[in-house]
């Protein structure tokens, strides 16, 4: 659950009056190395998503799209496999 944990701890850093964004990033970007390294895409997805939130809320859509994309393009594959 390090991963999951690491995730929740860029949220919480991320909201608030004393927000720290870039702490926030590292959290998310420890989060997807965790997940990654236990080969865990679920909580991957979880990472991706609060790390594209935070871009999206920075206006950065290139950034959010770019590290969306990978995970997205793995379910949509396994997705695929199971309906041929």
């Amino acid at each position: 659950m390090d991963a999951e944990l690491h995730r929740v701890q860029g949220e919480l850093l991320a909201r608030g009056p004393s927000a720290d964004r870039a702490l926030a990033v590292q959290n998310f970007r420890d989060a997807l190395a965790v997940a990654r390294a236990q080969m865990s895409r679920s909580l991957e997805l979880h990472a991706v998503i609060s790390l594209a939130r935070l871009w999206l809320s920075e206006d950065r859509r290139d950034d959010a799209l770019a590290v969306l994309k990978p995970a997205i393009d793995w379910f949509a594959e396994c997705d695929h496999a199971e309906l041929t």
